[in-house]
């Protein structure tokens, strides 16, 4: 998204506003495998999810 219009009375004048923005690079492994043997493969999503929540219900945050 290169532009957007925020709905806001500002007088007319055109305005520059910011919120914010958080960038995350996450890298996860897994392995993949043929669909008939899938107990040889290490499902990528489902490693991502077990260390997010891990790691909220740690700090009890989620």
């Amino acid at each position: 998204m290169d532009e957007i219009f925020v709905c806001e009375p500002t007088g007319g004048a055109v305005g520059i506003g910011e919120k914010g923005a958080l960038w995350l690079r996450v890298v996860v492994l897994g392995k993949s495998c043929h669909a008939f043997m899938p107990h040889l493969g290490v499902s990528t999503i489902g490693n991502l999810f077990n260390r997010l929540f891990s790691k909220f219900k740690k700090d009890n945050t989620f």
